[in-house]
């Protein structure tokens, strides 16, 4: 007799974990990130409950890339997501990246100081390089309020 749990026998496929994560970040408030995702609305489609479906839309994924969001903001569905290389993951992410506090500021590797950048229609602009982090995060809030006519949510 089949397991019940494995309705469609493809938890062992490369992406079902990627599904499975997704789907914990916004329906499990006990998961480590709900708070970033489904703690501030954002939601799973409703076809996307099923992991075929899932498949069909997104097809295989890419030797290392991840899920994206093309609007932070926006919901997980076939319009909002692609596969995206890491660098660009990185770009896009709505929490600060590891190297330092503010979306789409990071630490210049080669030199003291920190770059701002935004993505902006499938591309990364390059704003400028600034001495503090605060300096490159004003910077950054500045386009994309210009561009979008919003202040992201930090």
């Amino acid at each position: 007799m089949k397991d019940k749990r494995y309705k469609h026998g493809l938890s062992k496929d490369p992406i079902y974990p990627i599904w499975k994560s997704m789907r914990q970040r916004c329906k499990n408030p006990k998961y480590k990130e709900f708070y970033y995702y489904g703690g501030r609305g954002i939601c799973v489609c409703k076809e996307w409950d099923n992991f075929e479906t899932f498949k069909s839309d997104m097809g295989n994924r890419p030797d290392g890339f991840y899920l994206d969001r093309i609007d932070t903001n926006g919901n997980y569905c076939k319009e909002n997501c692609k596969w995206v290389s890491g660098t660009e993951s990185a770009i896009n992410r709505r929490r600060p990246s590891s190297n330092a506090k503010y979306r789409g500021v990071y630490k210049s590797s080669r030199c003291n100081s920190y770059e701002a950048q935004i993505r902006i229609n499938d591309y990364n602009y390059y704003i400028g390089s600034f001495r503090t982090a605060e300096e490159a995060r004003d910077a950054h809030l500045l386009v994309h309020k210009e561009w979008y006519g919003i202040m992201p949510v930090n």
